[in-house]
């Protein structure tokens, strides 16, 4: 299910792997390795300048890159990011994606007459895209007052240029990113509450929550099928539907809490219904990426990693909607073997030297 509401740019869509701006980085800071990218960096900025092609980050990106320790690094991935990325432009925040979607399925199915969301872009400029909420600058005064409409026109025209909604969100964006330079900054910014390691700690958890599915699918090889009163390979039989049961919760619950729609009144739990369940909820691309992935991966009875959260959420966002995916060597295998990219008829690479020949293929 498309979602109509939902309003994507007129240029075709690259997303870029973390490993892929840091290459980028290599180009724009002179790096000795940066070399062999050149070629690429020069295609793709042409490409962005013409307006042809728009390279956005996701909220995985910014998560990841805060992680990293190099302040030097992470100067020059913005540099990367400015001149390709047309001001830190940003996919949609994954709950906001899977609200239109499933109003969308929704009304399809007539559980709903009308449409209730708005048109949002599915890129715009800025980390808060990202997270769903849109940047509003103000001007207050000391008692908290918003006088916004008086202060702002006797500022410095400098001061006004720079405080439209798009120049704020690239600034926070770019902060986000480059972090403090040195130790008293971060003094001063964790004394307004500034934590990235909540951040990191929140995908953590996300990891550790994976492994102990994958200990509890571990157990037992044969689980007896309720449904059918025998025992099976609950395993490779019905992993997904585990999968899809967890995600239901975690991913399409809070979206029908936000459409104002009653679990029951969508998904029907007698026996009967469960493949009508599954259809409706499979028709949610966003939701059919991060089930179909984690299900490849737990079907593989591997340990997860942080980066696997971090890949995985990148895809979830990135997959449905971009016309080329570069992710890693990893990633590709379980995109590959499910055949989600096919099914979503998105071009997948995990080398950049691959990116021109898509690029140029229209």
């Amino acid at each position: 299910m498309w979602p109509e509401r939902l309003v994507l740019p007129d240029a075709r869509i690259v997303y870029l792997d973390l490993k892929d701006w840091i290459a980028f980085a290599k180009v724009v800071s002179g790096h000795s390795d940066g070399g062999k990218y050149w070629e690429v960096f020069d295609l793709c900025q042409r490409a962005v300048d013409s307006g042809a092609v728009v390279m956005p980050l996701s909220l995985a990106t910014y998560a990841e890159l805060m992680n990293r320790k190099s302040h030097r690094q992470r100067q020059d991935i913005c540099t990367a990011i400015e001149l390709l990325s047309d001001g830190y432009q940003t996919i949609l925040s994954g709950f906001v994606l899977g609200v239109l979607e499933l109003d969308q399925a929704l009304y399809e199915r007539g559980i709903r007459d009308h449409l209730s969301s708005d048109p949002v872009p599915y890129i715009a400029a800025g980390v808060a895209h990202g997270t769903g909420r849109w940047v509003t600058p103000r001007i207050v005064d000391e008692t908290g007052r918003d006088v916004t409409a008086q202060a702002l026109p006797t500022l410095d025209p400098t001061v006004q240029a720079i405080f439209g909604e798009d120049r704020i969100a690239q600034m926070l964006s770019h902060d986000a990113i480059a972090g403090p330079s040195n130790e008293s900054e971060k003094e001063d910014l964790r004394s307004l509450g500034w934590n990235p390691e909540s951040t990191a700690q929140m995908y953590e958890t996300m990891a550790a929550s994976e492994n102990a599915v994958a200990a509890s699918l571990a157990e037992e090889e044969h689980q007896p099928d309720l449904l059918r009163g025998e025992q099976y390979d609950w395993r490779n039989a019905r992993i997904r539907d585990g999968v899809a049961a967890r995600e239901l919760m975690d991913r399409v619950l809070p979206c029908l809490e936000h459409l104002g729609v009653s679990l029951l009144d969508v998904f029907d739990n007698s026996p009967e219904a469960l493949q009508h369940n599954r259809e409706l909820a499979d028709s949610l691309p966003t939701f059919d990426v991060a089930v179909t992935l984690k299900h490849s991966l737990h079907h593989d009875k591997r340990h997860w990693k942080v980066n696997d959260i971090f890949d995985i959420a990148a895809l979830t966002v990135a997959l449905p909607y971009c016309d080329i995916v570069c992710t890693d060597k990893g990633m590709r295998h379980h995109i590959d073997k499910t055949g989600i990219a096919q099914r979503l008829q998105t071009s997948v690479i995990d080398n950049l030297h691959d990116l021109p020949a898509l690029i140029d293929s229209d």
